[in-house]
């Protein structure tokens, strides 16, 4: 009698879906209008907060919204 064996699925960490767009350097520090350089220089003081994926960082877009927001200069006229 053969037995078909069957893949354990616990095998492994869980994939997760992304729902929060990961930029690279290049494309994050192009969004935010500042230099590869200058973004990393965010990074390593803990203004902006990055994920790694594999060997590689990427910056979330949430993570962005989040350095703008906090970075945001309020209007004249405009209450803070």
């Amino acid at each position: 009698m053969v037995v078909a064996s069957v893949p354990d699925e616990t095998v492994g960490p869980p994939i997760i879906p992304l729902t929060d767009p990961a930029y690279t350097l290049a494309d994050a520090s192009a969004l935010l209008g500042v230099s590869e350089p200058t973004l990393r220089r965010l990074i390593s003081e803990g203004e902006i907060s990055r994920t790694q994926v594999g060997h590689s960082p990427r910056i979330l877009r949430s993570d962005i919204e989040e350095y703008l927001e906090r970075h945001r200069v309020p209007s004249i006229g405009q209450a803070s």
